[in-house]
């Protein structure tokens, strides 16, 4: 079975995977449950503009954060080609605005993988933005490692 990660999945799974559900943690947490862990190219983009607009801190570099984050077992990074970015636009109605979730579901669609997606933080009904009192998160990163975070890290 393929996965593909949502991009609040990959990162919770390294900052805060009590943000997951228990299903989740047990599936990544353990390689043998899956043939193939994917993440769209866009994940890496869209945590760089959770930094950029302060809903996630980070003490390390954000690249090497990035680097060490990709060293999951099975995991493949699927590259954002001109036709996932065509399909992106042409899912079935009714989609979201949110570019990159319609990036991540055309990936999953193209690569038959089902999406692992987190426990999302409440959003303004209708909009899926995050409500005015949404929570930012931080955290200490060694470098270049991420040793302890995530579970089975």
């Amino acid at each position: 079975m393929k996965y593909l990660l949502d991009t609040h999945t990959w990162v919770w799974w390294h900052m805060h995977p009590q943000n997951l559900s228990r299903k989740v943690k047990i599936l990544i947490g353990n390689a043998s449950r899956y043939d193939e862990l994917l993440l769209s190219a866009i994940s890496p983009w869209e945590f760089s503009k959770l930094l950029e607009k302060g809903r996630i801190g980070i003490s390390c570099d954000p690249e090497d954060w990035i680097n060490a984050a990709l060293d999951l077992p099975k995991l493949r990074l699927v590259h954002l080609s001109p036709i996932l970015a065509n399909r992106s636009t042409i899912l079935p109605q009714p989609f979201h605005d949110d570019p990159a979730d319609q990036i991540i579901v055309a990936t999953a669609r193209e690569e038959n993988a089902t999406i692992l997606a987190s426990e999302a933080p409440p959003s303004r009904p209708g909009t899926g933005k995050p409500t005015s009192g949404e929570e930012s998160y931080s955290i200490d990163c060694p470098s270049p490692a991420l040793a302890g975070y995530g579970p089975g890290r």
